[in-house]
């Protein structure tokens, strides 16, 4: 097979289309290792490609037509077989190379879209995932990790609940909101802005959600919130 390296210049008679329905137009074409030119038969430029993106519309077929790249409405007729075996190996390479960029890239956007599928499931479904691991652990290993959880903290929010008052106050609270569900309310410093279920169900109170809560009411939402969790 002919190759472009074989020719000190090449050209080669063709029919040049600008468009679909355009009746065209006869032209010269000529090709080196960067570029593919056509001009009218009076030397007058129409085109130029580059032959990294041109392809071969018809693979096989006769006469050979091709495009300046995958979405250009522009075309060339050559039945040069010279001409269309130099281009037709210019051709080739770049178009497997290109097929190859478009598989990879395919497959990462596989790969990131079941990602994300992935990464989805886990925030929708993120409490189920953790209410079915906590079964696999006994109830009383369960208790045991949330007192050693509170006691961590409340080292490190330095406030542990050893008011009467405050503690009668809790206690009132339980019995009005958890009764039946028999949650203990416990108090710890700053930090969260939320109520903090742990096994039991223990539920805990910053002394910064006691501040921000306007009401009883307010407070009870993020408490009965924080029970549903833990459930």
């Amino acid at each position: 097979m002919p190759k472009l390296s074989d020719f000190t210049k090449l050209e080669a008679f063709c029919v040049w289309r600008e468009h679909q329905g355009d009746e065209g137009q006869n032209a010269i074409v000529s090709v080196d290792k960067k570029f593919l030119k056509i001009v009218t038969r009076g030397d007058k430029p129409l085109a130029r490609w580059s032959v990294d993106a041109v392809r071969r519309t018809n693979p096989g077929e006769e006469p050979a037509i091709f495009t300046p790249d995958d979405y250009s409405a522009e075309t060339i007729v050559v039945e040069d077989q010279v001409m269309v075996s130099v281009l037709t190996d210019l051709v080739e390479p770049s178009y497997r190379g290109s097929l190859q960029i478009t598989s990879t890239a395919g497959n990462w956007i596989k790969f990131l879209t079941f990602l994300t599928i992935i990464c989805g499931a886990v925030y929708l479904f993120s409490d189920w995932f953790a209410s079915q691991l906590a079964g696999f652990v006994p109830a009383a290993k369960r208790m045991e990790i949330a007192e050693d959880v509170y006691e961590q903290l409340t080292r490190a929010t330095d406030i542990k609940c050893d008011n009467n008052d405050i503690e009668a106050a809790l206690t009132r609270l339980e019995k009005r909101l958890f009764d039946s569900a028999q949650a203990e309310l416990r108090l710890i410093g700053s930090g969260t802005r939320n109520a903090v279920s742990l096994p039991g169900p223990i539920i805990l109170i910053s002394d910064t959600l006691l501040e921000i809560s306007d009401t009883q009411e307010v407070l009870a939402g993020y408490l009965l919130e924080a029970l549903l969790r833990a459930r």
